[in-house]
């Protein structure tokens, strides 16, 4: 079975403040995917990624669109 991507919401913060010097300013991407499972429900997921993790989910993104394109 399988999920179906419905709509997706991003943003982009900094952190302004911190504990910790190496953090403050450090921007974040958070994106919230809304879907629906198996059973038809509206669900999301929250993610937050900092440059790093971003640039790597993004090429998977583009991976995964290149295989799409090849099987359509």
């Amino acid at each position: 079975m399988t999920s179906t991507l419905v709509d997706f919401d991003w943003k982009l913060s900094a952190t302004l403040a911190s504990d910790c010097v190496s953090k403050v300013f450090e921007p974040k991407i958070q994106l919230t995917l809304y879907y629906l499972d198996e059973e038809k429900k509206r669900r999301e997921a929250f993610y937050e990624m900092d440059e790093n993790s971003f640039k790597t989910f993004l090429a998977k993104l583009h991976q995964a669109q290149d295989v799409v394109r090849k099987t359509a």
